[in-house]
């Protein structure tokens, strides 16, 4: 998928920084959010349909602006493949600092 970005990097770049940057990122990341709601689950447990949503939103908006800054402000030529490595490294940090999953019923925040 980075190699197919990579060399459409023109069109990707003008449609993800033009008027219609919202309504192409929101479209990404509604292709990968079923992802990363399991991501979410199995990072932190039993979480109900809401924070589930909420925490693969988060991880999917931050993935669709890791894409973004790469190809809008990335090296020439692109490293498709150093990007494609990038993503599982910052998720094995996510999960190697959280310490594996969470219990089903956390604390509130004070």
């Amino acid at each position: 998928m980075a190699r197919h970005f990579a060399r459409h990097r023109q069109f990707y770049g003008a449609m993800l920084t033009g008027s219609c940057a919202y309504a192409a990122i929101r479209t990404v990341n509604s292709l990968f959010r079923p992802y990363s709601v399991a991501g979410a689950r199995q990072l932190f447990g039993d979480l109900d349909e809401q924070a589930a949503g909420e925490v693969a939103d988060f991880f999917t908006g931050a993935t669709a602006m890791a894409l973004t800054g790469w190809l809008v402000d990335g090296p020439v030529p692109l490293d498709p493949d150093g990007f494609a490595e990038r993503l599982p490294r910052i998720q094995s940090v996510i999960t190697g600092a959280h310490g594996g999953r969470a219990p089903a019923h956390a604390e509130e925040p004070r």
